[in-house]
């Protein structure tokens, strides 16, 4: 994952930018659009492949910086309730942690037309408790599992098993979802 971030980023990344160049000079604005699209695109797609800030600020700043920039380009208020969790995780868990809180905060933005959700990510007694939550629609788990287009909640739970933790889903129609999720520090 790492080396395809990388390998789009720095290969597909440089060649879309010395064609927008190129585009730039000719003053062509559909093109000059479409471009940018795809340059954004695939930006988007370096950094779902591979968070890099989790190595330069550390899951705890990540994640602070995955809920402000998802609370400023959405409807939705975000509050985020996060521990210092520097050097208790090993980069693999760091990687699930936010994969989880990530996926969370994008199904509330695209599902649950929610006001507010807040993300507490805490450490408690030799463990780290997620619970993030929302006021929004809520959903059926079951029906959700099992659509096989629905793949969202599928990763969660198997991100869930890597931490070796339990997951918990309380959906209620018209009152929003709270998930938790209690895993044992390393």
């Amino acid at each position: 994952r790492k080396r395809i971030s990388k390998d789009l980023h720095d290969g597909l990344g440089q060649s879309l930018l010395l064609i927008k160049n190129q585009v730039a000079l000719k003053k062509d604005e559909s093109t000059k659009k479409l471009l940018n699209s795809a340059i954004e695109e695939m930006r988007s797609i370096s950094r779902t492949l591979h968070p890099f800030q989790l190595e330069d600020i550390g899951i705890s700043k990540a994640l602070e910086n995955l809920i402000t920039q998802i609370d400023n380009n959405s409807e939705t208020y975000i509050f985020g309730d996060i521990s210092d969790l520097s050097g208790k995780l090993d980069h693999s868990q760091e990687v699930n942690v936010f994969r989880i809180v990530q996926e969370c905060l994008s199904n509330i933005i695209k599902h649950a037309k929610a006001d507010s959700a807040k993300v507490s990510v805490l450490e408690v007694k030799n463990h780290v408790n997620i619970i993030i939550q929302d006021n929004g629609v809520g959903f059926d788990f079951s029906e959700k599992y099992n659509d096989l287009k629905s793949l969202g909640l599928k990763t969660i739970k198997e991100r869930v098993k890597f931490l070796e933790g339990t997951l918990k889903i309380n959906s209620v129609k018209n009152e929003g979802t709270t998930f938790e999720i209690l895993f044992p520090l390393s």
